[in-house]
Parts: structure tokens; sequence; C-alpha cells
């Protein structure tokens, strides 16, 4: 597969190369993908954490309706 860069990409792969950081243009293309799926990993996971809460959150709303309307209350 080749890619072209543009200018700006080109130049920031060079300085991370010729700061002995990365051995070629392959190595930081692979850490820069290595950490854009790290995030979207991340992502996916404050989702599945956010949804969680959500539904406990609905859960709790919907008890709270149940016993108001049989008039329910702690002391019961």
């Amino acid at each position: 597969m080749a890619i072209n860069l543009p200018a700006d990409f080109e130049q920031s792969a060079r300085r991370h190369i010729s700061s002995g950081q990365f051995h070629s243009a392959e190595d930081v293309l692979r850490a820069a993908l290595h950490q854009f799926d790290e995030m979207n990993l991340a992502g996916l996971k404050q989702s599945a954490e956010d949804e969680k809460l959500v539904r406990v959150v609905s859960l709790q709303a919907v008890a709270a309706t149940i016993r108001r309307k049989h008039n329910f209350n702690d002391s019961q």
C-alpha cells in the first residue's frame, strides 16, 4: 500500500525519525494507528459505561414512579 501524506504530516514523521524515536515512516504510522485504535477502544468502553449508568438511572426512575403510583414509601 502506498500512502501520500500531506506535507505537514510528512515533516512531522521526518522529525520523529530524525529524533531517533522511530526508525522509519512505517514505524511512525504504526504507532499513530495504534494510538488511534487505543483512543477508539477507550471511547467504546466509556460509551458502554455511560449506557450502564443511564440504565441504572432509568431503573431508579421507574422504581420511584411505581412507588408513587401505588403509594409505597420506604417505611412500609
